[in-house]
């Protein structure tokens, strides 16, 4: 399963749960449950492959390990918590911080006695999600996807199909999950908030958090880490096409665009995003690039009297954002979701 499957359901069901349904695609037998990467001696980022990637990032510093997003529920954050803890051998956890809600939260419920840090509005986001937890109604096509697929592992292994090892792994992983939803459990918001940035002192490293304005969700944030020139940016900086939801103003416009073209000028290298594997800065380098060129294409189209029609075909991503080209679209094409944004921005661009 790729970032698309998932992310095309994350904003109609608002859901934690919402990479479930899309798991159904998965047929590969070499996928482990988590997976491990190091960025460098501090750094380590775990992530579900059968979940399309879901990442966690650990920070190891002197006053204590700092998690960033903690997985879609209690029992994957389990086993990323374990997988982390071995990685780095500690386990003193001092602080969480959630880039947006989505399904990056879920996990939160095992971290009680930590401090959990997200931008304010992350607090009404979280009330969605446990909301969407405690319908059955909606939990449904959940479950029927996961049981679907745990029905497909389980006969995997009867025919002796595929490495056993590896699909009784998958089993686990697909069975653990299904117990969380069907049990349900407690949705765990931020205990520390904060309106526009934040900074926490390591000893021998800097996190610094900052709002990146309304865009992948309400809350999104940029963690930013200068030691090790490493951003994480949760939704706003994944591979896929940007989509300028009616939520998004010209202000979250503006201010995303300042925000990653400061990171970009302190020198970031790293960027890890919540469904893509790790990237260079070349990928906040686009999404600033992409923001400040439709910004600027719109209001261009505005002061000359065009129509949205004539914004739109002038505005195309082959004539005007080619960068653009290799973009995952999660839903439609790519010439609609660029139609799409254009229409949102006009709206917002006095003529």
């Amino acid at each position: 399963m790729n970032d698309s499957h998932c992310r095309a359901i994350i904003g109609p069901v608002l859901g934690l749960l919402a990479c479930i349904p899309a798991a159904s695609v998965v047929s590969a037998t070499e996928l482990q449950p988590v997976t491990v990467e190091r960025l460098s001696e501090r750094v380590v980022v775990a992530t579900t492959p059968l979940l399309g990637r879901n990442n966690v990032v650990a920070i190891a510093t002197r006053k204590g390990l700092v998690l960033i997003d903690t997985g879609a529920c209690p029992f994957i954050a389990g086993e990323l918590k374990r997988e982390l803890e071995k990685q780095l051998g500690r386990t003193d956890w001092a602080y969480v911080l959630n880039t947006h809600v989505h399904d990056h939260t879920g996990g939160n419920a095992l971290f009680k006695d930590v401090p959990i840090i997200a931008h304010e509005n992350a607090v009404e986001d979280t009330k969605r999600i446990a909301e969407f937890l405690a319908s059955e109604e909606k939990k449904a096509p959940s479950l029927r996807a996961l049981r679907g697929q745990l029905e497909k592992v389980q006969e995997q292994l009867d025919s002796g199909a595929g490495d056993g090892e590896n699909l009784r792994g998958q089993l686990a992983f697909w069975q653990g999950i299904e117990s969380d939803i069907v049990k349900g459990f407690e949705v765990i918001g931020p205990s520390v908030t904060f309106t526009d940035e934040l900074t926490l002192d390591m000893g021998d490293v800097t996190i610094r958090a900052a709002y990146l304005g309304r865009g992948h969700s309400q809350s999104d944030i940029a963690v930013y880490v200068p030691e090790e020139k490493l951003l994480v940016a949760g939704g706003a900086c994944g591979p896929g096409f940007p989509k300028i939801s009616d939520t998004v103003g010209i202000p979250d416009i503006e201010r995303s665009m300042a925000l990653l073209d400061r990171l970009l000028e302190s020198g970031i290298e790293h960027v890890v995003s919540g469904h893509a594997e790790p990237k260079g800065r070349e990928i906040a380098e686009q999404r600033r690039d992409y923001y400040r060129d439709l910004l600027a294409g719109v209001r261009a189209a505005r002061a000359q009297n065009l129509t949205l029609e004539q914004a739109q075909a002038a505005l195309g991503v082959e004539q005007r954002f080619p960068y653009m080209r290799e973009a995952k679209v999660f839903q439609g094409t790519l010439d609609e979701a660029q139609a799409a944004n254009v229409a949102a921005v006009y709206k917002l661009v006095q003529p």
